[in-house]
């Protein structure tokens, strides 16, 4: 008798032990869901920001910056309404048309067949990885993070503006990490027009001025 009673106080413990360890996988497992959940909206969010933010930045800078201008010149190629698109695949993204003069203006339409060239991030993730500066485009590229859509000079022109963007706005340390070739451009002349850079973008957010 004391023999079976003890095999029935093991049993109800193995059974409370065994219950609590499902309840705390459960739970456990409910958190990483959680978790994961989050990490992917905050990269959605992040994603959509950048993807709002960069045609704006092209916008201003192609006002301030010589070197910008004259290269969206070279892209446009005399065309007055060149049109350039980012995207990740069945997410956010932005499409601008590039005047024959050099400016920028952001367009509604989001027509991929439109488009003169075209840049199309595979997945949420990799679009992350080059808009965190983890990665630059060239190096996306080559590791086939995105898809380009059109001729291969207009892209070289397109990513040239986009790199000089970047050096102009980003502080020296994250532009190093963002650049395959960081250029020299003199303390002054960044802070300058980086302050103007950002004026620009704040008036065309707050105003929804498109050009």
């Amino acid at each position: 008798m004391p023999n079976s009673g003890f095999c029935a106080n093991s049993k109800r413990v193995r059974k409370k032990c065994n219950r609590s360890l499902a309840s705390g996988l459960a739970a456990h497992e409910r958190r990483s869901s959680l978790l994961s959940t989050l990490r992917l909206l905050g990269k959605q969010y992040y994603v959509r920001t950048l993807m709002a933010l960069l045609p704006r930045a092209l916008m201003a800078a192609a006002r301030v910056d010589t070197s910008v201008q004259r290269t969206l010149t070279e892209l446009a190629g005399g065309q007055d309404r060149f049109r350039v698109r980012m995207e990740v695949l069945s997410g956010p993204g932005f499409t601008i048309e590039v005047g024959a003069e050099g400016s920028v203006r952001l367009v509604r339409e989001s027509d991929n067949s439109t488009c003169h060239l075209l840049f199309s991030f595979k997945q949420l993730d990799l679009a992350f990885l080059v808009l965190t500066f983890q990665e630059n485009t060239a190096l996306a590229y080559a590791h086939h993070r995105m898809v380009v859509h059109g001729q291969a000079a207009h892209a070289v022109r397109f990513v040239r503006c986009l790199n000089r963007v970047e050096a102009l706005i980003l502080p020296k340390i994250l532009a190093r990490r963002a650049l395959k070739c960081c250029p020299d451009i003199p303390l002054g002349e960044k802070v300058c027009k980086a302050l103007s850079v950002y004026g620009w973008i704040i008036k065309y957010l707050t105003t929804g001025c498109r050009q």
